[in-house]
């Protein structure tokens, strides 16, 4: 069965924003998208984070709403950090 979230916050009757979720592989490029309802960035952000561990086949993910990018979310790079020579 697949959860569905309600299209209005409960406490505010107000109708929720859609965010789109674009999931990556290890090289940046698009696995998967999908689309849920959400409170805030907050929320969308733990859902996506949810939904990307569940699988366990991706690397990570771009959060968007209303043509807006939410956050960046991938995996740490293993390269060493950038030193400034004198």
């Amino acid at each position: 069965m697949r959860r569905t979230l309600p299209e209005t916050s409960v406490s505010e009757g107000i109708p929720m924003p859609i965010y789109g979720c674009c999931f990556l592989d290890k090289d940046g490029q698009t696995l998967r998208t999908e689309a849920f309802r959400a409170c805030d960035d907050l929320d969308a952000r733990r859902e996506a984070m949810t939904r990307m561990t569940r699988v366990g086949r991706f690397s990570g993910y771009e959060l968007w709403v209303e043509g807006r990018k939410v956050v960046a979310h991938g995996p740490v790079k293993n390269t060493p950090p950038v030193t400034q020579r004198k």
